[in-house]
């Protein structure tokens, strides 16, 4: 349940902001825990979600997105 809700001027609409309790441990405190490197299993389930946020909320072109690829298989 939020405990607050405000509006931000924006460059053409204004954007609703939404204050509730704060969450438990931010990434950089996980980070912390685990070695200072994050496992595969972990990160994988939160960069979709994201990533459609930034694109969502900030009207992010998609293809301003980069990404870096280790291994390109292609199938036929």
């Amino acid at each position: 349940m939020a405990w607050d809700t405000f509006e931000v001027d924006g460059v053409s609409r204004p954007h609703v902001c939404i204050v509730h309790e704060p969450l438990s441990l931010s990434l950089r405190d996980i980070c912390g825990l685990v070695g200072g490197k994050f496992p595969q299993s972990f990160v994988k389930p939160m960069v979709v979600p994201i990533l459609l946020a930034l694109i969502i909320f900030t009207r992010l072109p998609v293809f301003s997105i980069l990404v870096r690829l280790t291994r390109v298989i292609v199938y036929r």
